[in-house]
């Protein structure tokens, strides 16, 4: 699926990277159309090693569809669960290891003020988003280390409100400076070799309620089944609220 992914976003920008130069050189001609076509990078994804891609297509002045691809690679999460300072009395431990996934969004943007010519102003744009993310795990009980597999997935629909500005005709500055969504979303962990996962259950559950903002994940919580020997633990879907910004620079052809 990564390769399958890596190769459409490969394709998906080759051909832009063409369309790109075509335009360019349309563009010099016809000035007085402006910019219809912008590829962007998000600046605010890089520091957790997600490259995220932007490509944005106008079809009037006001109105322009966007494309997204975003992938992360290799981000080491901090262990999240440690019993040493939560749970006082077992030293149960749960580490994330390097978390690897995808997301694709489509958005539909509409752009208001006075600019005659895009791509410039501010807008509001309906988005609808897919994410996959995946991440070994290391469990420890009171005897033994087990290792495993942590998956999560979300489909997220949302508004987004933000500003974009053109400079020397060429470069943009896209700021996303509010977005808000509905993300319906699952999650599930897979230890192997763990034939007895109640415990791991529990403790899953107790270090949930811990933190106020996950306690009505706890309270959704499923239970377990061993699977070909491994012990298979998921979420049913949950519907929660989430906000994002985004600061682009792109170049504008």
């Amino acid at each position: 699926m990564k390769i399958n992914f890596l190769l459409v976003s490969l394709l998906f920008f080759v051909f832009n990277a063409h369309f790109c130069f075509a335009q360019m050189s349309y563009q010099a001609k016809n000035p007085q159309r402006g910019n219809r076509n912008v590829l962007k990078i998000n600046l605010l994804a890089l520091p957790f090693k997600n490259i995220n891609l932007e490509y944005e297509r106008f079809w009037s002045r006001r109105v322009s569809g966007a494309l997204q691809f975003s992938l992360v690679h290799n981000y080491k999460a901090l262990g999240l669960f440690s019993g040493n300072d939560i749970l006082k009395d077992t030293p149960f431990v749960l580490q994330f290891t390097p978390i690897g996934g995808y997301s694709a969004v489509g958005q539909l943007r509409f752009y208001l003020g006075k600019s005659k010519l895009p791509p410039v102003g501010f807008y509001f744009s309906p988005y609808i988003k897919r994410l996959k993310y995946e991440s070994s795990i290391i469990y420890r009980d009171n005897m033994n280390e087990y290792k495993g597999l942590a998956r999560f997935s979300s489909t997220n629909f949302g508004l987004n409100l933000g500003y974009q500005w053109q400079i020397k005709q060429r470069i943009t500055i896209d700021w996303q400076f509010l977005g808000i969504s509905y993300n319906i979303s699952r999650g599930g962990f897979q230890v192997n070799n763990l034939l007895d996962g109640n415990q791991f259950t529990r403790q899953v559950k107790d270090v949930l309620e811990k933190y106020a903002l996950l306690g009505f994940v706890s309270r959704q919580l499923g239970v377990g089944s061993l699977v070909n020997g491994n012990y298979v633990f998921n979420t049913p879907p949950l519907g929660y609220p989430s906000m994002r910004v985004a600061l682009s620079v792109g170049i504008a052809f």
